[in-house]
């Protein structure tokens, strides 16, 4: 066996990796997902943190060739479908990504490309789907995990709580051929997830003692010593003016008199303690949920050989997912509460025209349109005696969040669910290549149009913060 040197590529500049369909196909991804493979390329590394899966921003989060993450662009067929991320603009953002099955091939470019890939951070994604042929080709696929392969947390072991379901199904087809052979081919592919993903969460919930005032068993650690201590509770009405100081309740019991009725009724939205906790208390809640998703895509193709010198290609990609988790305590630090719907259309339509062998015109129109709101399933302001008016701010009915410092858990202070995204991106180019003598010489031009109607209110009915 010999092995030659790879000759030195005369004709460009730009450095990058060929990802063919070999690839493509046989190693493995974490959910099939083919932007793992961008890391195959020298000088791409990951965004610390988030590891080697594609993660938001979708299909561009990652460190390549010194630059900043998340900025890199990502075309399909020499159209493209990243666009900037909604609320940021410094970040690019891909909502579309094919199914493994109907990528031919890939390009990472991270490196003195040409100047007809612009608006980027120094990275292009070039992937090229396939295409029909003279002969029927296609594939068929089911991946699947199931909660009896995996292993249990060791802190819901010892909580004594069962295995979370765990499951995912991953299937679809693909398939290609002649319309008409050697003029008119097609290309179609499916794919559909099904997907429930564990939720584990822990906290600090008050006990039923505590939620009738009685604070007589609360106990705390003091960060001075580290040791165990009465959590004393103050009379914030009973101020001695000429000390400064205030007295304790009588055995630490808040009479109801002194209660403030939210107060009260915001305390009983947080689920009752099924664990002892710690020695002071703390981590005294403990459950199991899961984070429900479903997925559908698919892509069809024509190209047709309009003569030998013109060739006409047309394609249409849709995707529709959703993703929901229940409530439980709508905590930023378990995601739990979350509920999103995507739908995404994309199309593109390219022109090629060889007008002599050494001069080539290539024109492309290309769409991506996207809704995704995202809304929480948290209770309204007035289910707990707030005023109307914080339902009808932004437009959105949800309890203020409530922020306690640690130990203690806070309730809906997850950021930014509540959204209104719509996008449409329009794109469209052309070209001319003109090979003389030892020269390749390309010129044209591209327009984007990006049209962004967003909204993220954080905490729209407000919050408010215990230390």
């Amino acid at each position: 066996m010999t092995e030659a040197a790879p000759l030195l590529d005369t004709q460009s500049s730009s450095l990058g990796t060929d990802v063919t369909n070999e690839y493509v196909k046989e190693i493995p991804l974490l959910n099939r997902n083919f932007f793992g493979l961008v890391f195959l390329n020298a000088g791409v590394s990951e965004t610390a943190g988030s590891g080697t899966a594609d993660n938001y921003p979708s299909g561009t989060n990652f460190v390549s060739n010194g630059q900043r993450n998340a900025t890199a662009e990502v075309r399909m067929d020499g159209a493209l479908i990243s666009a900037p991320e909604e609320g940021e603009g410094g970040n690019s953002n891909t909502f579309y990504e094919p199914s493994v099955e109907a990528v031919q091939e890939f390009k990472v470019q991270n490196n003195s490309f040409s100047a007809e890939f612009g608006s980027n951070g120094g990275t292009v994604v070039n992937m090229a789907l396939k295409s029909g042929t003279n002969g029927f080709h296609g594939s068929g696929w089911w991946f699947g995990q199931r909660t009896f392969l995996d292993a249990n947390d060791f802190f819901s072991n010892q909580a004594g709580l069962p295995r979370p379901d765990h499951s995912r199904n991953q299937y679809g087809f693909s398939l290609g051929g002649p319309v008409r052979r050697n003029k008119t081919f097609f290309f179609v592919d499916m794919e559909r997830v099904l997907e429930r993903d564990p939720i584990g969460i822990v906290g600090t919930v008050p006990t039923v003692a505590e939620r009738n005032g009685d604070f007589s068993q609360a106990l705390i650690t003091d960060p001075n010593t580290g040791n165990v201590v009465p959590n004393l509770i103050f009379n914030p009405f009973a101020l001695d003016a000429s000390t400064g100081t205030r007295s304790m309740f009588p055995d630490n019991k808040i009479p109801s008199s002194a209660w403030d009725q939210v107060g009260h009724n915001v305390l009983n939205l947080y689920p009752l303690p099924n664990q002892p906790g710690g020695a002071d208390g703390t981590n005294n809640f403990r459950a199991n949920t899961n984070n429900v998703s479903k997925g559908l895509q698919f892509d069809a193709k024509l190209d047709e050989q309009i003569s030998n010198n013109t060739h006409l290609a047309a394609r249409y990609s849709h995707a529709h997912s959703s993703s929901y988790a229940p409530t439980i305590l709508g905590d930023g630090e378990f995601n739990d509460g979350n509920n999103y719907v995507t739908g995404v259309n994309n199309g593109g339509l390219q022109f090629d025209w060889t007008l002599r062998p050494s001069l080539l015109f290539s024109g492309r129109f290309a769409v991506d349109q996207v809704h995704a709101p995202g809304y929480t399933t948290y209770p309204s302001a007035t289910s707990v005696g707030f005023p109307s008016i914080l339902d009808q701010a932004n437009g959105i009915s949800r309890v203020p969040a409530i922020i306690v410092d640690s130990p203690w858990t806070s309730i809906y202070d997850q950021c930014c669910v509540d959204t209104k995204l719509d996008h449409l991106l329009y794109s469209y180019s052309s070209a001319l290549s003109w090979a003389r003598g030892k020269h390749n010489i390309k010129f044209g031009f591209e327009q984007r149009q990006f049209f962004n109607n967003f909204q993220e209110p954080n905490y729209a009915s407000g919050y408010f913060h215990f230390s």
